[in-house]
């Protein structure tokens, strides 16, 4: 398995454009998305999935945020609610979220992206607020 640390100050060499967060789990500091895949492309252009989790560290659960809407935003009307990344992985555990953008900016990292509740998608977005790394544990190659 290979570790990778996200340089804040950098562009790094994979992406999680249309990733899904299939798990979410808290230990020691540590917030951690498993995720079906993450993207690398060759130095030849090749386009490459790989396992991944991905790992916040010195991360407070208390300074993290979820926005959950009731329809996807580009379709007129919506409403949502905002809620704890604590209330997030309790209520939505057997959901999956996929990532359509990311912003890294400073200490805080912003998922845009689709919540599958029942297999309906509606707009969501994960706010993530850390002092440590960001680190990509990479696993096998998927396609």
């Amino acid at each position: 398995m290979k570790e990778i640390m996200r340089n804040r100050n950098a562009i790094v060499e994979y992406g999680l454009h249309d990733s899904r967060i299939k798990k979410i789990t808290f230990a020691d500091d540590n917030l951690t998305f498993i995720v079906d895949k993450v993207f690398h492309y060759s130095k030849s252009g090749e386009e490459q999935g790989f396992e991944a989790e991905i790992i916040f560290t010195k991360c407070d659960l208390e300074d993290c945020r979820v926005l959950v809407y009731n329809s996807i935003l580009s379709e007129g009307k919506f409403s949502g609610q905002r809620m704890t990344m604590v209330d997030f992985i309790h209520q939505y555990i057997h959901q999956e979220f996929e990532i359509i953008t990311e912003l890294h900016n400073g200490y805080s990292t912003v998922f845009d992206g689709l919540l599958w509740k029942n297999n309906n998608p509606v707009s969501a977005q994960i706010e993530v607020f850390n002092y440590g790394e960001m680190m990509m544990r990479i696993g096998k190659q998927v396609f």
